[in-house]
């Protein structure tokens, strides 16, 4: 119980020297203000940052394409890795593996490959994007 109060305690010290400076007004559908919500100026002072909103962006569009055309390669394709025929002495062309684009059912070589669009931003600069983003429309004045 008094480990519990003191974390009790510690968290009532830590709001208290947190600095709310912004109100933001609720509204309903029709428009009328309900009331008022305190947040903190560390989100809203922030100044959105145009390249990381365009990462974010760019990340979630990736994320909700749909994936498709892809092909299987040399190899992906099930088979066998032996070579077909000795490399000399056979007077046919020389071959390597089954798996090879020239032969039916080997791999495409140069098919639809679907990698996405964009690469993958890091996790800590596409939540702190998304946090500006967030409120880049929704800045209150103090």
């Amino acid at each position: 119980m008094q480990r519990q109060q003191k974390k009790l305690q510690k968290v009532k010290q830590i709001r208290k020297k947190r600095k709310i400076n912004m109100q933001i007004e609720e509204i309903n559908i029709e428009g009328k203000k309900i009331g008022t919500h305190e947040v903190s100026d560390k989100i809203f002072s922030l100044k959105p940052r145009k390249d990381l909103i365009q990462l974010v962006i760019n990340w979630q569009m990736n994320e909700q394409m749909k994936k498709k055309g892809h092909t299987k390669s040399r190899g992906e394709v099930k088979g066998s890795r032996r070579k077909i025929v000795q490399q000399k002495g056979s007077g046919g062309a020389r071959h390597g593996n089954i798996t090879a684009p020239i032969f039916v059912g080997g791999g495409i070589a140069h098919g639809p490959r679907h990698r996405g669009k964009t690469a993958h931003a890091k996790l800590n600069k596409s939540s702190r994007s998304r946090r500006r983003f967030c409120w880049a429309r929704w800045r209150c004045r103090p």
